[in-house]
């Protein structure tokens, strides 16, 4: 696990490329696949999308501008694999708790849901002071950005990864970690490049409460 600065590609299983803007920084980008972007406090615009000094996750497949003005920052994770229909946005505000709880008390907001069962995923996740979280592992690489506030991953060496606003984080599948605040909250958005969650072909929304005659 790392904090992660400019740009880094994984090389372990799903292929992903990250990139990470700084303040004063602007940029243009032509998905090839699908592109899950970040922002923290910063702005985005496409033909189809525009949204101006928001905290927000969003998903783009058309050519697309970020644009990071003071004490703004924004995370950029490609993903050339995978090209969906839809782009979407959640805009969200970092000093409000997730709609469902978490680990020891954590809690969390699916910000990006995944299109079909087994998608990308992008959670809102609030860690409250104090908190210490139970040692677990996940079976996929998290990229977490943090929006508000400051914590660290403690790992199984003994050694931490400190984290506060505006940094960014790749974690290792299957890396064994719990998640440690002090003095303050730490709101990070957190991608995972799988699901367990999502409609599928069988539990189809669609078809859902739909009858083949009446009853």
């Amino acid at each position: 696990m790392h904090i992660v600065n400019g740009r880094y590609v994984t090389t372990d299983r799903w292929i992903l490329d990250i990139t990470k803007m700084e303040a004063g920084e602007t940029a243009d980008f032509t998905p090839t696949g699908t592109d899950y972007v970040m922002l923290a406090g910063a702005s985005i615009s496409s033909d189809k999308m525009s949204l101006n000094n928001v905290s927000a996750a969003c998903t783009l497949t058309d050519k697309y501008t970020v644009t990071c003005s003071d004490d703004q920052q924004a995370v950029i994770v490609r993903h050339s694999g995978l090209r969906l229909l839809e782009q979407n946005a959640t805009i969200v505000n970092p000093d409000e708790m997730g709609n469902l709880s978490y680990i020891s008390g954590g809690t969390s907001t699916v910000a990006i849901p995944p299109s079909r069962d087994g998608d990308p995923v992008i959670n809102y996740m609030l860690f409250p002071a104090g908190h210490d979280q139970a040692a677990h592992i996940h079976p996929s690489h998290r990229i977490g950005f943090c929006l508000r506030g400051k914590g660290r991953t403690a790992l199984e060496d003994g050694t931490s990864v400190h984290l506060k606003k505006g940094e960014v984080f790749f974690m290792e599948r299957m890396l064994l970690h719990h998640f440690v605040t002090d003095d303050e909250d730490c709101v990070l958005f957190v991608f995972a490049p799988d699901s367990e969650g999502g409609p599928t072909d069988e539990y189809n929304p669609l078809k859902i409460r739909t009858y083949l005659q009446r009853t």
